[in-house]
């Protein structure tokens, strides 16, 4: 039986390759009554053949399962938590798939989008407990680049694929959801779904609009900054950064001293590099354009901090330390005598 199920999966998938839109109108029914049967039956078909038929129909001839995407949906999220189905990431392309041929669907049926986003995040807390060495203590002469660090490839994967969603819907008809899924996961006791829910906040920053979502995800930030793993206070700048790209105007309004403090006295003074340097590129983007006369009361511990970790030699901390006081000269301008700049010259 089971043989004749995958022989039947093989000749559908070579059916739906092919299938003309006039084939369609006798195949609508079929979608759901399909789908109940895949539900009822996952413990005993084989997977992997029924998984590729629901991945070639969604890429060829979706509207097969136009009437049937409340039960898909629920469905390919029950495969994905099987341990002996082997391709999760098919899972989540085709779910990006539905999301690309359904763009609408999503903003009628929240449940659906929340086990969207359930199952990325699942996917990008497939990382260590325990982050490397290399990223926790970097040497001089490391060739390491956290960015290609096997172990932190689930959450960028997980990030491209939110961008990808985003760009396929309507993400202002459903950023309140997306905001409490992430308010959801940044309550959970484990640490990777808090790094997570941080990390995906970087990708929503520019559909905030009122004050009050800015507050709310500020809210997580500030809460999280000074948590005692540093990767969720690594991901902490990153929202930060990220948000003030998006949102300049609006979160220096709510928050500018309180960033400017959080960044030069916690992310600065971060006992790990790849924090601390993030922290400074998290500075350069905050500080663009800025006024002298509100950064003023800060200038001269920035400057002696970026000292501080120009004379450690790190080479990630150089870069960004670099790039941090040549946004703090561009702020001084012709205030450049107030400042005894020439110990950190030397440095230089």
């Amino acid at each position: 039986m089971l043989d004749l199920v995958n022989r039947a999966a093989n000749l559908t998938v070579a059916l739906a390759e092919n299938i003309t839109k006039k084939d369609l109108n006798h195949l609508y029914h079929l979608g759901r009554a399909f789908i109940q049967t895949a539900i009822v039956k996952i413990n005993s078909w084989d997977l992997v053949p029924i998984i590729d038929m629901i991945e070639t129909f969604i890429e060829n001839s979706h509207l097969v399962f136009k009437d049937s995407l409340d039960l898909l949906i629920p469905y390919l999220k029950s495969v994905f938590q099987l341990t002996e189905y082997p391709d999760k990431r098919k899972i989540i392309n085709i779910l990006v798939c539905i999301s690309t041929k359904f763009p609408s669907f999503y903003k009628s049926n929240n449940s659906c989008f929340l086990i969207m986003l359930e199952v990325i995040f699942l996917e990008m807390i497939k990382i260590s407990e325990v982050p490397s060495e290399n990223w926790l203590n970097p040497q001089p002469n490391s060739e390491y680049d956290h960015k290609e660090d096997p172990n932190q490839e689930p959450i960028l994967y997980g990030m491209e694929i939110l961008d990808s969603i985003l760009d396929n819907i309507d993400c202002k008809a459903l950023f309140q959801v997306f905001k409490e899924a992430i308010k959801g996961m940044n309550h959970h006791p484990d640490w990777r779904r808090k790094y997570a829910a941080l990390m995906a906040l970087s990708q929503i920053s520019e559909y905030l609009k009122s004050k009050s979502d800015i507050r709310d995800i500020f809210d997580i930030i500030f809460e999280n900054v000074k948590h005692p793993h540093p990767r969720i206070r690594f991901a902490c700048f990153q929202a930060i950064g990220q948000t003030v790209d998006d949102r300049r105007e609006i979160v220096f309004k709510l928050f500018f001293d309180r960033l400017l403090l959080t960044i030069v006295q916690d992310g600065f003074n971060d006992p790990v590099p790849y924090v601390s340097s993030h922290a400074f590129a998290c500075f350069t983007n905050f500080a663009e354009n800025c006024e002298y006369r509100k950064v003023k009361p800060y200038i001269a511990d920035i400057i002696t901090q970026a000292e501080r970790h120009l004379a450690a030699s790190l080479p990630l901390l150089v870069e960004n330390a670099l790039s941090c006081l040549h946004e703090v000269f561009n702020i001084l301008d012709t205030q450049i005598n107030t400042i005894n700049y020439q110990p950190l010259m030397a440095t230089i």
